[in-house]
């Protein structure tokens, strides 16, 4: 049996382990081949719980709790280890609670939102999506709010930044939230 017809195959092989480490060097093996991982998550969920201005916990449809963190925004820290709170991270975090939770303190039902040009998952298994309730993007609101930077993680900006950076100018011109608060500067201590 000749074993030249395996050599195609072996390089094949060789060329696929060869883009599933350059993805995983880079770390974002998820989306080897354009594949989002079980570690991801998109579609309905329900709000369980708001750990801060831009992280929240869900249970997806099916049952799966996820941490999410919402894209494209950042907040003013209340719950970073070795981080004093910071201004308006108390705000922040008490109008994400208005925005994911009802009256009643029950979380509300979202819509996990991926952006096709960023990671489905954090460093920290975090799923990284927008998060819409009704046709309100809470990410968005924030930022209008003044109680949410706009982020931009390694300079990739996400398909919804255009919206978000209209937020940020209309949230700076008004001096709502954090620009108010503290000229801006998310992340100065609270004092």
């Amino acid at each position: 049996m000749s074993r030249r017809p395996l050599i195609p195959i072996l390089v094949l092989l060789a060329i696929g382990g060869g883009a599933v480490l350059h993805a995983t060097r880079r770390g974002d093996a998820h989306r080897v081949s354009g594949h989002v991982s079980a570690a991801g998550a998109a579609g309905p969920a329900r709000v369980v719980r708001v750990v801060d201005g831009d992280t929240l916990k869900v249970r997806m449809a099916d049952g799966r709790r996820k941490t999410v963190r919402v894209l494209q925004i950042d907040t003013p820290e209340v719950k970073k280890p070795d981080t004093p709170i910071e201004c308006g991270g108390p705000q922040a975090s008490a109008a994400m609670r208005r925005l994911a939770l009802d009256g009643d303190g029950r979380g509300r039902a979202v819509t996990l939102v991926p952006d096709p040009t960023q990671d489905s998952v954090d460093r920290y298994g975090r799923v990284l999506a927008y998060v819409d309730s009704g046709r309100r993007d809470l990410g968005e609101t924030l930022v209008a709010q003044g109680w949410a930077s706009v982020y931009v993680f390694q300079g990739h900006p996400g398909v919804r930044i255009g919206t978000y950076d209209r937020a940020k100018h209309q949230a700076r011109a008004a001096r709502r939230g954090v620009y108010g608060l503290c000229d801006g500067d998310f992340h100065s201590s609270s004092g």
